[in-house]
Parts: structure tokens; C-alpha cells; sequence
């Protein structure tokens, strides 16, 4: 099933937002989710021990949830061309 995905790609796909459920992808290393339109994260993203590799560039993202903090694997994290990000 979809909580061994070690991957996900979603560029360029018109996101608003992700589900809740992404924190149930327990194996996910790496998250594409780059030129969509998302304007936040969801606190699930916390759960996502495994994660390493986080692209959330070219969105109107405007600030990173604390639960990111949780994400302790995560060595790179993109969040360029986000105007509002702060």
C-alpha cells in the first residue's frame, strides 16, 4: 500500500493544500510537491520521521508548520520563490 512510499512526486499539479493523510506515508524519504499552489503544510507532515528530502519551492507557502521539527532525517528543505514565506 501507499505508507511504504519511500517517494512523492506532485510538480506542478495545482495543490491547494495536502491531506492530513500524508502523515500516514510512514516510510516517505522524499516529498516533490514544487510549482503548485499550496499556502501551508499540515501539521501531519510531522509525522513523517523518514523524510529527508522536502522541495516547496514556487508556491505561496507563507510560513513552516513547528511539526516540521519532527522531520529529524530532513537534510534538505527547498522553499525558494514562496513570496511570502517568512
Amino acid at each position: 500500500g501507499w505508507s511504504a512510499c519511500e517517494k512523492l512526486y506532485a510538480v506542478d499539479n495545482q495543490l491547494a493544500a495536502l491531506p492530513d493523510q500524508i502523515g500516514e506515508l510512514a516510510c516517505l524519504q522524499e516529498l516533490y510537491v514544487s510549482k503548485n499552489q499550496l499556502r501551508s503544510l499540515p501539521d501531519a507532515v510531522g509525522r513523517l520521521r523518514d523524510l529527508d528530502k522536502l522541495y516547496l519551492s514556487d508556491n505561496n507557502i507563507d510560513a513552516l508548520p513547528p511539526a516540521l521539527a519532527n522531520c529529524r532525517q530532513l537534510m534538505l528543505l527547498y522553499v525558494i520563490n514562496n513570496p511570502n514565506i517568512t
